[in-house]
């Protein structure tokens, strides 16, 4: 899957993505991706349709 700029970018201008750096070098990296964009990226539907049936300790997650 690939992403492109312009949609990182409305991905980014509404939950930042978070970049994890130790010594001057990137550890780790969250792209967070609200439900609201879940039909901006096709191949992840199946995942956010998921997300809205799955239950935790008896809860909605």
């Amino acid at each position: 899957m690939i992403h492109n700029f312009e949609t990182i970018k409305k991905l980014n201008d509404n939950a930042a993505h978070v970049i994890a750096v130790i010594d001057n070098k990137v550890v780790g990296y969250a792209l967070v991706m609200l439900t609201a964009f879940k039909n901006l990226v096709p191949v992840l539907v199946p995942m956010f349709t998921t997300f809205e049936i799955i239950r935790f300790n008896g809860c909605l997650t």
